[in-house]
């Protein structure tokens, strides 16, 4: 794990800009994550999630949406892995 602790605040907001980028382009956000997101949170519009993904300015609330997701569809991959290998047993 990286030291990020001798960031200043203003590098360690483009960094993690970056980074919830990289989510969408590495393909760790499920299909229809604008959706998904709004859905469970009214107060969050589409055009801000797009907005992180694309490395722009967001507030915590949604690039703390946008961490969720990515790790919820994570696990889920590794279950959809976990089913095929046991199914590929039977």
């Amino acid at each position: 794990m990286d030291d990020y602790s001798q960031l200043k605040n203003s590098e360690a907001e483009k960094l993690v800009r970056a980074k919830i980028r990289a989510l969408k382009e590495n393909g760790h956000l499920p299909n229809g994550y604008a959706k998904i997101i709004t859905e469970r949170y009214p107060q969050i519009t589409k055009d801000m999630v797009y907005n992180a993904t694309k490395g722009k300015s967001a507030s915590d609330m949604v690039q703390n949406a946008i961490i969720e997701l990515a790790t919820e569809n994570k696990a889920i991959e590794k279950l959809k892995k976990l089913d095929a290998i046991l199914n590929a047993e039977k």
